[in-house]
């Protein structure tokens, strides 16, 4: 998480000199405010909790911290096996467009010269082609990353959800919840997809090996 500016709430102005220099190691930029007027240029009334001169339910801090770390390694474990997803989809839709040409793919999947003849480099280009894409595919479904998001993910949305039921008056909690959700389901949906690619590439691939049986 990148932080562009810090508030600091510091309800006595004759107390703010006590604290000395803040954030002497990272210099991160914040503003110190004393009063509810000065907060509320920055936060809505309805975000900021009573002590600090708003109408926001009181929340703990500490479950408020855990849950937004809990959502933040969830949200980068999915945006980065995302990422992975879409270059083996756009990499396989590539490969698709380099499929050899001067033949027909028929029902079963197998590409059947369309002068019907045994032309066998042209069957062992293709055969080659699929083999190339079923590599891609397995290499993705691979990946450490998305192996464990697959493995571990559920949990962790359970997690963050049994944590959001604790803080259910915050709205940033809420919208978290319904980010790290909508994420999480399109990665699945995007990882059962490609396994659906590659199961039809096998499926090509063993019909091809039957038919080379066959001759």
């Amino acid at each position: 998480m990148r932080i562009g500016c810090v508030l600091v709430w510091i309800q006595r102005k004759e107390s703010i000199g006590r604290h000395g220099k803040l954030f002497p190691i990272s210099e991160v930029q914040h503003r110190v405010l004393s009063d509810g007027i000065s907060m509320r240029r920055y936060v809505a009334e309805d975000q900021l909790p009573a002590a600090s001169g708003g109408k926001a339910p009181q929340i703990d801090q500490a479950e408020w911290v855990e849950f937004q770390k809990e959502v933040e390694s969830l949200l980068s474990a999915c945006q980065k096996a995302g990422r992975r997803l879409v270059d083996a989809m756009w990499e396989l839709r590539g490969e698709e467009s380099g499929t050899p040409s001067g033949s027909v793919v028929g029902v079963s999947g197998i590409s059947t010269p369309s002068d019907n003849g045994q032309d066998r480099r042209r069957r062992r280009r293709r055969r080659r082609h699929l083999q190339a894409q079923h590599r891609l595919v397995t290499k993705a479904l691979s990946d450490a990353t998305l192996a464990r998001l697959r493995r571990d993910g559920p949990a962790a949305l359970c997690r963050i959800e049994e944590m959001a039921r604790l803080l259910s008056d915050s709205e940033d909690v809420r919208c978290g919840v319904g980010r790290v959700r909508m994420l999480f389901a399109e990665v699945s949906r995007a990882a059962r997809r490609l396994e659906q690619l590659g199961e039809r590439r096998r499926e090509r691939l063993r019909a091809l090996a039957r038919l080379r049986a066959l001759q």
